[in-house]
C-alpha cells in the first residue's frame, strides 16, 4: 500500500518529543507483533505503537493522515529491537523529511533490527538464559521457569526504554553509521547464529550434567559406565566442532550461508546414522 509521495504540507520541524511520549511508544512496542498479518506483517502494531508520537509531531490533520498511511505499509520489526527503529523513524518524521527517505530508512533499519532481534536476543541472550535454567528445569524446579520468564521480561522492557531514546536522539546519524557498517552487522549476526547452532546441537542430544557424569565415572569401573560416559560426551563435542568449523568456513573461507546450512544438514544426517549404528551395537552387548 503506497499512500502519497513528496513532502508534508507543514515543513516546520516538530519540537523534541518528551520522555513520557517516548516511553509510551516503548511500552506499546511490546505488542507490535500482535497485529501481524500476511500482507503487511507487523505494520498494524507498528503504526499503533508510534501513533502517540505521530500525533504530537503532525498537528496538521492531512500530514498526520499521510504519515499514518505510509507507516501502515509493510513492516517487519523482529520485536525486541523495534523501539530502535521506531526512534530513528520518529526522528526523521520530526525533521519532516521527504517521504521516500522515511520509507527507505524504515525498511532498511527494520531489516537490521529484525536480524539483531533474532541474533542478539533470541539466539544469544534468551538461549543463554535458557541453558542456565535448563538443569534446574530438568530436575523439576518450577521456580526456574518463573526466574527465566521474569529475567527475560525485565531485559525486554528495560532495553526498550533505552533503545527508543537512543534511536530518537541519534536518528539520522545512527542510520548513516548502520549503512556504513552493514557488513560488520551481517558478520556479527552470522557469528551469533553459528554459536547458537553449536549450543542447540548439544542440547538436542540431552547432554548430561558434568556432576552426574563424574559420579557415574567414579562409582564403578564397569565397561558400560565408561561407554555411557563416552556416549554423553561425544555428542557435545560434535556441537563444539560444528561451531568451530562453520566459523572457519564463514570467516576464513567466505562460504555462503546456503553452503553452511547444507553442511549442517549433512552433519545431522551423519550423526543420526552414527547414533543408530551405535545403539544397534549397544543392543547386541
Amino acid at each position: 500500500m503506497v499512500v502519497g509521495t513528496g513532502k508534508y504540507e507543514n515543513q516546520n520541524e516538530a519540537y523534541p518529543l518528551d520522555k513520557k511520549t517516548l516511553h509510551k511508544v516503548a511500552l506499546r512496542s511490546l505488542l507490535v507483533q500482535c497485529g501481524n498479518n500476511a500482507e503487511t506483517a507487523d505494520a498494524n502494531g507498528w503504526c499503533w505503537a508510534i501513533s502517540p508520537a505521530l500525533k504530537k509531531i503532525h498537528e496538521n490533520e492531512a500530514d498526520l493522515a499521510l504519515s499514518m498511511g505510509h507507516n501502515l505499509e509493510y513492516v517487519k520489526t523482529g520485536g525486541f529491537f523495534a523501539p530502535l527503529a521506531m526512534g530513528i523513524v520518529l526522528s526523521l518524521e520530526a525533521q519532516k523529511a521527504d517521504l521516500e527517505v522515511i520509507r527507505s530508512t524504515r525498511t532498511t533499519v527494520n531489516m537490521i533490527c529484525n536480524s539483531l532481534s533474532h541474533a542478539v536476543m533470541e539466539l544469544f541472550v534468551l538461549s543463554t538464559l535458557a541453558i542456565c535454567c535448563l538443569s534446574a528445569v530438568n530436575n523439576g524446579s518450577i521456580a526456574a521457569v518463573g526466574v527465566f520468564a521474569c529475567i527475560a521480561m525485565c531485559v525486554s522492557i528495560a532495553s526498550r526504554f533505552v533503545l527508543i531514546r537512543v534511536g530518537y536522539n541519534q536518528g539520522t546519524k545512527m542510520m548513516e553509521k548502520m549503512i556504513r557498517q552493514k557488513d560488520e552487522l551481517n558478520h556479527a549476526c552470522k557469528v551469533g547464529g553459528i554459536f547458537a547452532i553449536g549450543a542447540l546441537i548439544v542440547l538436542s542430544t540431552k547432554y548430561a550434567s558434568l556432576s552426574n557424569l563424574m559420579m557415574n565415572f567414579t562409582t564403578t569401573s564397569s565397561s558400560m559406565n565408561y561407554l555411557s560416559y563416552a556416549v554423553n560426551v561425544i555428542p557435545g563435542l560434535f556441537g563444539v566442532a560444528t561451531t568451530a568449523l562453520l566459523y572457519h568456513l564463514l570467516v576464513k573461507k567466505n562460504w555462503s550461508i546456503f553452503k553452511c546450512v547444507g553442511l549442517v544438514i549433512f552433519i545431522g544426517i551423519f550423526v543420526m546414522l552414527l547414533s543408530f549404528f551405535v545403539m544397534q551395537g549397544l543392543a547386541g552387548i
